[in-house]
């Protein structure tokens, strides 16, 4: 299965995004093409029914066509406007000397309209999404004048609409960035993890040896320590949040979410608190345990010295447990190798998003898995240059 997986599986697919025909963006020949753009963002609203979308093994799949490309625009354009040619974003096989926008948006080959976007983990989403809430999107139609922009079914596109096509994917990529993160913050600090192993390996040893002599101070040295920096963590979680809630209004929780950003958490009140909580706790069950045990600690201690000193004459028994913790730490990562082959393993599925009146209907099913090719050689073969406007959806788009 190992080789299988190596075989048929890529990993980029959880590093980068993906355009409609399955395509690494910024990997292979779109390498020079590192973000995913998305045609008609209003038409992603309706593949808001999470719970259906999973059930049909695809969490978020928006009906309309993506492609890489080499930036996001920065400016807001409609196919109808002089400046459209200067920013519009088409398929691959569409060449400067295609002119014609109102057919090749007709064919789906072209975004009927162009958002001014910024790149988030990959994606070009819109910019100012909520400051556009509600509000008629216009844009500079080339002759010095603000014209209206429609979306690809001819509607004034809106704000609002935006919003909503872009809530869920936004979400869900915050989610998705987080776990990317931690795999990246690994591959770049793997060095110092390495380093801070390897001091705690000698602190451990240098320990053991002096244990033999000084076994009772080191560990009674360890036990004060560790109660009195645990007075000392609930000590300032408490007055971080006292002024944390003074700051605030004397509000313990205000709106709360997920993110990558640990200073985020640590501007909010309740973290504090909880820390506070349970770093308390603590303190007091170790308190009690010190209190109660302490004959018992003492001929723990006596116990521990001998101890100690018959490690001495088997030195190298010290050495043992870094042979299964090397084979645990080589499992492991060959588990998450596996997995992430595994997690990307597979062939794109194409399903039916929507279909146009002009194209017979007859045996299409919204959501029905389908293969283009056999569609291009045979049942479609009349509309072949209307296939996109069947709405081909790549199902791991995200």
């Amino acid at each position: 299965m190992s080789v299988s997986m190596k075989c048929i599986g890529d990993p980029r697919q959880l590093l980068h995004p993906t355009d409609s025909e399955g395509n690494i963006c910024g990997a292979g020949e779109y390498t020079n093409r590192p973000y995913a753009y998305f045609f008609d963002w209003t038409k992603c609203i309706k593949s808001l029914n999470v719970p259906a979308n999973i059930l049909q093994g695809r969490p978020f799949v928006c009906p309309t066509k993506q492609v890489c490309v080499e930036k996001c625009p920065n400016k807001t354009s409609y196919y109808k406007f002089g400046d459209y040619n200067m920013n519009r974003i088409c398929t691959y096989d569409v060449t400067e000397s295609d002119n014609n926008n109102e057919e090749l948006v007709r064919d789906g080959k072209c975004a009927s309209y162009i958002i001014a976007s910024k790149p988030l983990f990959g994606r070009c989403v819109p910019q100012q999404i909520e400051s556009l809430a509600n509000s008629i999107i216009q844009a500079p139609d080339g002759n010095e004048a603000n014209a209206t922009v429609y979306d690809s079914n001819g509607q004034p596109l809106n704000g609002s609409k935006l919003e909503q096509g872009v809530k869920y994917l936004v979400e869900l990529l915050n989610l998705k960035q987080i776990a990317v993160m931690l795999v990246e913050d690994l591959a770049t600090s793997w060095k110092y993890i390495l380093l801070a192993f390897g001091l705690s390996v000698v602190v451990s040893f240098l320990w053991i040896v002096l244990m033999r002599w000084l076994a009772k101070p080191l560990v009674w040295f360890g036990i004060i320590g560790f109660i009195v920096l645990l007075g000392v963590i609930t000590g300032l979680a408490f007055f971080e949040f006292i002024q944390l809630r003074a700051n605030n209004d004397n509000q313990i929780i205000k709106e709360f979410k997920f993110v990558a950003d640990a200073n985020y958490y640590r501007s909010l009140p309740i973290t504090w608190l909880i820390i506070g909580i349970l770093s308390g706790i603590l303190l007091l069950i170790a308190a009690l345990i010190v209190l109660v045990l302490f004959k018992r600690l003492q001929i723990a201690l006596t116990i521990l010295q001998e101890a100690s000193k018959a490690v001495a004459y088997n030195f190298f028994s010290l050495f043992w447990p870094f042979i299964p913790l090397i084979l645990h730490i080589g499992i492991f990562a060959y588990w998450v190798a596996i997995t992430m082959y595994l997690a990307t393993a597979g062939k794109p599925i194409y399903r039916i998003a929507g279909n146009q009146s002009d194209v017979d209907p007859a045996d299409l099913t919204i959501g029905q898995i389908c293969n283009p090719q056999k569609w291009n050689k045979s049942l479609f073969k009349d509309h072949v240059i209307r296939l996109s406007e069947i709405n081909l959806t790549y199902s791991n788009l995200v």
